[in-house]
């Protein structure tokens, strides 16, 4: 419609590529590491109750506002909290060939005293089902006290030429009151990541949410084979391993006292897609961990079905 299109109910806030996007349609497993550590997001804060408008600006420009409960998890009781997130996209170049993405998001979200979401871990070499666990090793990046909030930032780009597709994100988020009244955390996030169909096809551009998707129609009848990989880091700038309120929150013991409170990783993988609804993905992940000196490797095998 003229005015935009509205959804009042649960619904992703507009932050991120990766965020946003199906983990139907994603080209990795997982999603970056500030989709679980910076915005403390995964299952608990993916989806929220609020008020979710888009309209596009022209045929390259889409504009996309929301106001939401901050606090609420997929499957919780509604906590206090507000929070907004804000989002520009454009896409200068999309034709068969070539495609050109630039995006930003702004927004904050603020918690009440009593329904603060407490530390975020990111899970940086992949999951494992060792022990009985369902994540691999994790590293506390932040936590965000009560009666406060966190203000975000973030820029994404991508660019698309015949069958490779690249793409990338940043995200500043600064963490109200995370090591006492007025003393704040930043948290730097970005990943680059890149996807090469063998069989020819592309990633879709899927102008209506601004997000990427996976192709849906296959040039081969026994289907599409394509290969990933993706670089992933993320830092709290203002903690350093070892003792003091500036310490980083460790989960394991702090082997490198002075480290920089963060991690990295390195996935690569395959894709078969048997047909648009199913699929098998491969991730080899490489995840470091500075505070623990932590080098651990994970093989990930999937099938998916999407219905």
């Amino acid at each position: 419609m003229p005015a935009g299109h509205i959804l009042i109910g649960q619904h992703k806030p507009f932050r991120g590529l990766e965020e946003l996007a199906s983990s139907n349609e994603l080209s990795l497993m997982e999603r970056p590491s500030f989709a679980t550590a910076a915005f403390g997001g995964n299952i608990a804060r993916q989806f929220q109750p609020g008020v979710f408008w888009r309209r596009p600006l022209s045929k390259t420009l889409l504009l996309q506002l929301s106001a939401y409960n901050a606090h609420h998890g997929l499957g919780q009781p509604v906590g206090p909290g507000v929070g907004t997130a804000n989002r520009l996209s454009w896409i200068p170049v999309n034709s068969p060939e070539q495609l050109v993405y630039f995006g930003g998001s702004i927004g904050y979200d603020h918690f009440s005293k009593d329904a603060a979401p407490g530390v975020r871990s990111v899970n940086y070499a992949g999951r494992s089902s060792a022990g009985g666990n369902v994540v691999g090793p994790s590293q506390r990046i932040v936590e965000v006290g009560g009666d406060a909030g966190q203000f975000f930032t973030g820029l994404e780009a991508a660019v698309g030429v015949g069958a490779l597709h690249l793409q990338s994100e940043v995200v500043l988020t600064s963490n109200e009151d995370a090591r006492g009244p007025g003393r704040d955390d930043q948290v730097l996030s970005y990943y680059g990541q890149a996807s090469y169909f063998l069989t020819g096809e592309r990633k879709e551009y899927q102008a209506s949410k601004a997000r990427f998707g996976t192709p849906h129609a296959f040039r081969h009848g026994w289907g599409a084979v394509e290969l990933t990989a993706r670089y992933d880091s993320i830092e709290n700038l203002d903690r350093r391993a070892g003792a003091g309120s500036g310490t980083c929150l460790a989960n394991a013991a702090v082997a490198v006292v002075g480290a920089e409170c963060a991690t990295h990783s390195y996935t690569v993988g395959a894709n078969y897609y048997v047909n648009p609804l199913i699929r098998v993905m491969f991730n080899l992940v490489n995840g470091f961990d500075e505070v623990a000196d932590d080098h651990t490797q994970s093989y990930n095998l999937r099938m998916q079905i999407a219905f």
